[in-house]
């Protein structure tokens, strides 16, 4: 029996910002101001910019590392987490260039451990197909089982671009894909559809199923995606999870 230990109330959010579009002023601002609204105390950024920072009150407390697949001012994750916060930078073996993690530390409570990922997408280069998803989640899931045992008293949370529709829905991933996840020793907390949009969801938040002694799962919610000149900032809707963890 683990000792009852407080939950901390944690409002985490992931977005794909879809950097391979230019970052202009206008589209800043309109990225700044929804997060504003959103309030998440971390942010998980997928498809950023090394220049992009968010709203005062907020850290970069880790980052992945310059991709060969990407141009330099570019990176496929970031994490941004408010500034009371106590985070922890934690080293990636695997794949530095797509994934970044945090430990949260919270006095009296246990600990946080979240990554930040970017997994493959049917058309990428550097791991092509279903089989290239799951040979890159399975590189991926050998540090995410290390730095669950690292907090094994703690939560361990993965979010960003999972590229995938959990459970598996048509164009949305592949069949191949939604097992090997659904395999992983991890719950999603963001299946199914946006209601927003209809379409269903890619970007995901999941909890390491040790992390559910219980957190309290308050809400899952979504925001519209902000628009200039009539266009949409970014073709991905970003998703929070409202939770007590530790």
């Amino acid at each position: 029996m683990f000792e009852k230990i407080p939950m901390a109330h944690m409002k985490i959010a992931t977005w794909n910002l879809e950097s391979i579009n230019r970052l202009t002023p206008g589209r800043e601002d309109a990225f700044l101001n929804a997060m504003e609204k959103v309030e998440a105390d971390v942010w998980v950024l997928t498809e950023t910019w090394t220049d992009f920072k968010l709203l005062p009150g907020y850290e970069l407390v880790a980052q992945s590392s310059k991709a060969r697949d990407l141009s330099p001012e570019r990176r496929w994750v970031s994490i941004w987490a408010r500034s009371s916060l106590t985070c922890e930078q934690l080293t990636i073996q695997s794949q530095p260039d797509r994934m970044a993690c945090v430990r949260i530390v919270q006095p009296s409570q246990r600990d946080v451990v979240l990554v930040g990922t970017v997994l493959p997408w049917p058309g990428d280069k550097l791991w092509p197909g279903a089989t290239g998803f799951c040979n890159a989640l399975a590189d991926q899931a050998s540090d995410w089982t290390r730095l669950q045992e690292y907090n094994e008293a703690g939560s361990f949370l993965v979010a960003g671009d999972f590229n995938q529709a959990i459970p598996y829905q048509r164009w949305y991933g592949s069949k191949q894909a939604a097992k090997a996840l659904q395999d992983q020793d991890l719950v999603c907390l963001t299946p199914g559809s946006d209601p927003l949009t209809g379409k269903p969801r890619i970007d995901h938040l999941c909890i390491g199923r040790d992390g559910l002694r219980p957190p309290v799962l308050r809400q899952v919610g979504t925001w519209e995606i902000p628009r200039l000149a009539g266009k949409p900032i970014t073709d991905h809707s970003g998703v929070y999870a409202d939770l007590d963890v530790g």
